[in-house]
Formats: C-alpha cells, structure tokens, sequence
C-alpha cells in the first residue's frame, strides 16, 4: 500500500525481484507519448448520466448507469473503451470513471491517461480474490522496461491478437441516433481577457519596455484559472441545454396526455349515453308487457 500512499518514500513505485521501479501517471504518460493534463473541474454525475443518455437518465442511479440507456456515440465509445483503454469485466453498467472518460473523449476535452489508467490499476490493490490478473499486461510490461525492467532468459513474452467483435445491440435500435451531432461539438466559450486598471503616467514613464517589443508570458496560474472558468461555463451550457431538452420534452408528453384525457371524456360520454338508451329500452319493454297482462287478464310467466 505503499505505492498508493501520500508522502510515503515509495510513492508510486512498485517492487518487483528486490528491485523498486517508478509506477506512476507520468512514466505511463511517457510511455504512451501523452502529456500531463492539469486537473480542472469536472462535471456532475448528474450531468453526465443526461448527456451520456440523452436525458433518458437526468440523475445518475445509484447501482451505475447502463449501457443500454447510452446514445450510439457513446455507446460505441463504450465499446471501445472497455476492450482496450478501461477493461471492463460487466459492460453492462458503467462507472463513473468511465463516464467522465467517455464523456471527455465525445467532447474533445483533455484528460491525463496515465492517472487514469493508474486509478483503474488501483482498484485491484484490495480485492480478496486468490489470484488476481491485473489488466494492460503488455503495458504494464512497457513501463516496467523503460525503467531497466528486465525479464528472465527462459522467460517467453506472449503476444495477442485482440479482435473487435460487432456488437449486435446496435442493431437492435435500442439507443438514441446521436451519430449526426458529432460534426456539431458545443463550442467553449472564450474566456474574459482581463481588465487592468489603467495606469498612472508615472508609471507609465518609469516602466521598463522590452526593446524586442515582446509582451511577458502570462503565469501558468492565470492559465489554469481560466481553464477552470471555461470549464464550469461549459457545464453550465451543456446544463442549460439538457434543461431546455427536458422542458421541449415535458411539453410533447402534456400535448399527448391532453389529448389523450379528451378521447377519454369522448369515449366516456358515448359509454353513458349508451346506457341511458339501454336504461329506457328497458324500461320500455317492461311498460308494454304490464299493458299486455292488463288487457289479457292473465299474468304473464315471469
């Protein structure tokens, strides 16, 4: 448990044969040529179980969201994910992380890999099972050589052939037809350039002006502060459109029960005027056969 320990001298390292080896999110960055994201805000659960679904799910349930509720987008990226970028042994419900990862890719937002994969690796660490198979041997196996790993001589490295199988649920047209909104992504709103106060004429006059004429970079704080900024706006534009979907939806389903109650109270009133008539042929009936037994003289066998 040292290895996913705080503060601990083997933070993010792992001992194998006497030996500790770095085991972290930035060797597997290097590893798979990706670069370290900084963290920024991500959206609600709640948020993203209404865009993975399409508002089918506008909070997210408490046993995981499932699969069969995903659109066709996201629900090929599930595929795709749970075969090679976060093995899944039950794809038929979804975690969070894998949501959050799916949503990301589907809207082109950066995301760190190599903490990801690192997450999902940790999962395994407390399971009681007897024997455990840790998933992405192979790269696990890459990040370990980079680091000087080096098996035995006897030992033979085992190479598969992994295939894609098609999936026959997509078939079945059970998911919501998202395919034309990939050409048409939510652009992120610009971020509000900083106003300065304008400065004195003695400031104006004693400050140092770069011959170059280059202007400063600005400090990598301001930066991450305006990806969270353009970050939450975002979540509140995608929000405000899941809203917007709802209310449009809200409105169909009022027009259906509308309609719906009128044919109700029509077939009810036909129903009641029915058996009015049928009161009165009754009633009819049994008026001309006690005129019949009155003129006979004889009771009538009832």
């Amino acid at each position: 448990m040292d290895t996913f320990t705080t503060g601990s001298t083997h933070f993010q390292q792992v001992f194998i044969w006497d030996k500790w080896y770095p085991f972290g999110p930035a060797e597997m960055n290097e590893h798979l040529g990706r670069p370290t994201q900084q963290k920024v805000p991500d959206p609600s659960l709640h948020l993203l179980a209404a865009a993975l679904t399409h508002n089918w799910e506008v909070s997210w349930p408490s046993t995981g969201l499932k699969s069969l509720k995903l659109t066709t987008v996201y629900f090929v990226l599930l595929r795709l994910a749970s075969a090679n970028w976060i093995p899944a042994v039950c794809p038929y419900f979804i975690s969070d992380q894998l949501v959050l990862f799916l949503y990301k890719i589907r809207n082109r937002k950066p995301f760190n890999l190599g903490e990801m994969i690192i997450s999902h690796i940790m999962s395994f660490v407390k399971k009681n099972e007897a024997k455990i198979h840790l998933p992405y041997p192979n790269l696990i196996f890459g990040v370990l050589k980079l680091q000087g790993f080096k098996p035995y001589k006897d030992e033979t490295m085992i190479q598969h052939d992994n295939t894609y199988i098609f999936d026959d649920w997509l078939t079945q047209n059970q998911h919501y037809d998202d395919r034309a909104t990939l050409s048409a992504l939510p652009a992120s709103p610009a971020p509000t350039p900083p106003v300065s106060a304008p400065g004195s004429s003695s400031d104006t006059t004693s400050a140092p002006v770069s011959e170059s004429g280059a202007m400063p970079k600005e400090p990598p704080t301001l930066l991450a502060r305006r990806k969270i900024v353009a970050t939450v706006q975002e979540s509140i534009a995608q929000l405000q459109c899941s809203i917007a979907s709802q209310q449009a939806t809200i409105s169909e389903l009022e027009k259906i029960l509308g309609a719906q109650l009128q044919e109700i109270t029509r077939l009810e009133n036909i129903h009641a005027r029915i058996l009015v008539d049928n009161r009165d042929v009754a009633t009819d009936t049994r008026t001309y056969e006690d005129e019949d037994d009155s003129v006979s003289g004889t009771p009538s066998a009832r």
